[in-house]
């Protein structure tokens, strides 16, 4: 194995570890999660071997940001600062606390067929 893949792992296992006690799941539960078993969850965090593709795309649709596990770098981090500190505050929220705040902001942004229909018209239209 070349030497930056070694180090992309490396770098990986603690990431792993970390999204899931952040989590506040065990190793069996975070498998579930990522339709896996036991053993390969823990194998993920001792670096033993790789996840595959489909492990990730079961992370991601938990909302894990899956470019952080592979990367270290949050996804925010592309946006402006502004973007970037509500994503990482609801990132931080609890289940109920994130449905809650989607329901709040449904009732005060409109949505992008009312944008649309009550807009002025562009150059480009």
């Amino acid at each position: 194995m070349p030497q930056d893949e070694i180090s992309i792992l490396t770098d990986f296992v603690p990431r792993l570890r970390a999204c899931r006690k952040q989590m506040g799941l065990t190793q069996g539960q975070f498998a579930e999660l990522a339709g896996v078993g036991l053993g390969a969850q823990n194998r993920y965090e001792a670096g033993a071997t790789e996840p595959s593709a489909s492990y990730f795309a079961h992370l991601a649709n938990a909302g894990v940001d899956v470019v952080h596990l592979l990367t270290g770098r949050r996804a925010a981090d592309s946006l402006d600062p502004e973007t970037s500190a509500i994503v990482s505050l609801v990132i931080a929220m609890a289940d109920d606390q994130r449905r809650g705040l989607l329901s709040f902001l449904s009732t005060i942004v409109p949505s992008a067929t009312d944008t649309d229909r009550t807009r002025e018209p562009g150059p480009t239209d």
